[in-house]
């Protein structure tokens, strides 16, 4: 009876830290962003998170992104930009993320037609889950 047991235990203790290991693994939980700003290309490069509206013609555009991270799988963010609700670009752009909470520059957009513009981001995880689409806006002179 001790033997069975002690087996039952090993069994029910096996199952525990299987469920455990893959919980986190297997959680539908998306990333969340919870900030979405454009940057001037000398403060990104120089890791300052200096948000801006407004950018001389064809200066570099910077997106400065903080989220949450809860499955620390996040794979990629997508990025459009549109004027007048017209979509000029989308990029998807690859960034591997396996912190729970992150801040994370991305990619320079240099735009050389004046006006105002609307960006639109959001994150995909490895399992395809799709984050909330955070939006800003700025304008780019003439």
């Amino acid at each position: 009876m001790k033997k069975f047991g002690l087996i039952l235990v090993a069994v029910l203790l096996g199952l525990v830290l299987i469920g455990c290991a893959t919980t986190s693994e297997t959680s539908d939980v998306p990333p969340a962003l919870t900030e979405f700003v454009t940057i001037m290309r000398d403060d990104a490069i120089a890791g300052r998170w200096n948000p801006a509206t407004t950018f001389p013609n064809n200066h570099g555009i910077n997106i400065g992104v903080r989220g949450d991270n809860p499955n620390k799988n996040i794979s990629k963010f997508v990025i459009t930009l549109k004027q007048n609700g017209t979509v000029i670009t989308t990029r998807e752009v690859e960034i591997a993320i396996t912190a729970n909470s992150f801040t994370q520059f991305i990619g320079s957009f240099p735009i050389s037609t004046a006006g105002d513009y609307t960006g639109e981001v959001y994150a995909v995880d490895r399992r395809g889950n799709q984050s909330n689409t955070r939006t800003t806006t700025f304008t780019v002179n003439p």
